[in-house]
């Protein structure tokens, strides 16, 4: 008589061969743009990285309803005074490598984030006095202020927590950046496969990744491999979906959207995400020093016409500078288009002696027309806008030299806080491609800073408000637009959810396909 145990092993290889059995399948994804570097504190823009986002965990997690809970971290507590923080994780967590993600992995995480000191781990940097152990499953955060921003900044795919073991792989390494450009080294349910061909990325899952308590399981017909495909050309990646030769396709332009729905083909999930188009005025250039004349540019663009005519209705008009799921939304506002207005504000403005130097990135046929339309409806005004359309490195390039008048400014929100926001565009010390018009206003930068340390949510809104007031005065920016999310999925494909305040994350862990 066989025993028990062999009994059970050949009736799941027989039930494995069955008609109907579940077995693995591999999501294909279409991707925009060129992805990596993969380190999330290197690399500038969220897409880059979104081939990796399902390798990673954070300390802390986002609510599509703006609350927070716990990743990493089981739960936390905090002092009296908000100055110490202190996490308690989750037992039995491990890294791809197996290596346990414990305090010593949460404290090195942060302190490489220091030391890299870039994006929003300048943020961090500048609020975390210090990170220490509370013994080997909990870790004590010390602030150099309260901050009501704090667990936001937890939950930013930049302090996805990292393995140690990645420190020093490559000789004179020490942070691993190096490693991490085309490798992952997360306690995410996936993990990168070495090697990428022809802008091919292919994950599977982990040994030692187990859900989180609370987390719906993994569905037995979900996915057990993904592979992300670099196509960068939208007709491509759109008929690259049609076609079934993947089942995603990210960031379609109006037009491709327009052309999948008619083929019946895929389904259009929506969402309003905390990603937006501004035209940012260079305002260390004396062509745009006259606060009339940017204002006069303000009424000159119809920015409900750019929504409807040259993005199709994927947008939403945007009064800025503080979307309306933040605190401190009250004082936001936009330009009215009013091109007499316009042309009054243009004749009492010093005109520019010179061409405008207009610069934007060439990523897809909307952003060539949006360019082209912001330069005929300036010409009434007597501006001639030299536009420029460049490749993303050159673009950005640009933007960190301050070569240009305007520029058109794509901005992706990382985190739900109006620091996000307040601190990117208008603090002085990040000006460049955080703050692409090099604002600096002195009043407006002490009540930011008031309102990071500010825990109280009804005086941290007045700070905010007041801060937003002072620099619609300025006009360092024209507000356009609010990207509606698109995600382009064939029909059998469930459990697509996209949320507002980390759309570039897919649920991968709880999707599947079905009928």
């Amino acid at each position: 008589m066989a025993p028990r145990g062999f009994l059970a092993l050949l009736i799941a290889a027989l039930i494995a061969f069955l008609p109907g059995a579940a077995a693995a399948d591999t999501l294909k994804v279409g991707l925009s743009t060129r992805a990596g570097p993969f380190d999330f504190a290197i690399a500038p823009a969220a897409d880059q990285t979104l081939a990796v986002r399902a390798a990673y965990e954070t300390l802390v997690r986002s609510t599509p309803g703006g609350g927070y809970r716990g990743g990493v971290a089981a739960g936390w507590s905090t002092s009296r005074d908000g100055l110490v923080w202190t996490f308690r994780l989750q037992p039995g967590r491990r890294f791809a490598s197996g290596r346990p993600v414990d305090a010593a992995a949460v404290v090195f995480t942060l302190a490489r984030l220091k030391a890299i000191g870039r994006g929003n781990a300048s943020l961090l940097g500048d609020l975390v006095a210090s990170a220490e152990p509370a013994g080997p499953n909990a870790v004590r955060l010390r602030l150099i202020h309260p901050s009501p921003a704090l667990l936001a900044l937890l939950s930013d795919r930049m302090t996805s927590i990292i393995d140690p073991s990645i420190a020093n792989r490559i000789r004179g390494d020490r942070w691993g950046s190096q490693w991490l450009a085309t490798r992952t080294a997360g306690s995410g349910r996936f993990q990168l496969q070495p090697g990428s061909q022809r802008g091919i990325h292919i994950l599977t899952v982990q040994p030692h990744w187990r859900p989180l308590p609370g987390d719906p399981q993994a569905p037995a017909q979900g996915f057990d491999r993904l592979v992300y495909r670099e196509i960068v050309d939208p007709t491509v990646r759109r008929l690259a979906l049609e076609k079934g030769e993947i089942d995603i396709a990210f960031l379609l332009p109006s037009q491709e959207q327009k052309r999948l729905a008619r083929t019946h083909r895929a389904v259009l999930h929506r969402a309003p995400i905390l990603a937006f188009n501004n035209l940012a005025f260079n305002l260390r250039s004396t062509a745009v020093a006259d606060v009339r004349l940017r204002r006069a540019i303000g009424h000159a663009i119809d920015v409900a016409g750019i929504i409807r005519y040259i993005r199709g209705g994927t947008a939403l008009p945007f009064a800025g500078p503080v979307p309306p799921s933040m605190l401190g939304h009250g004082a936001s506002r936009r330009f009215t288009h009013n091109p007499a207005l316009a042309l009054r504000l243009a004749a009492q403005a010093r005109t520019p002696a010179r061409p405008l130097r207009f610069i934007y990135p060439g990523v897809s046929p909307e952003t060539d027309t949006i360019a082209q339309y912001i330069q005929a409806a300036l010409k009434p005004l007597g501006l001639d806008v030299r536009i420029e359309r460049l490749s993303v490195p050159a673009y950005l390039d640009r933007m960190a030299r301050g070569s240009y008048d305007m520029v058109l400014q794509g901005a992706v929100i990382d985190f739900n806080d109006p620091s996000a926001i307040m601190n990117a565009w208008f603090e002085p010390s990040r000006a460049g491609i955080s703050n692409p018009a090099r604002y600096g206003n002195p009043r407006v930068t002490a009540l930011i800073r008031q309102s990071e340390r500010e825990m109280d949510p009804a005086r941290r809104r007045q700070q905010i408000e007041q801060a937003a007031r002072l620099t619609h005065a300025d006009v360092p920016y024209i507000y356009l637009s609010q990207t509606v999310m698109t995600i382009a999925a064939r029909k059998d494909i469930r459990g697509i959810t996209i949320d507002p305040f980390d759309a570039l994350n897919l649920p991968v862990n709880t999707m599947r396909r079905g009928s």
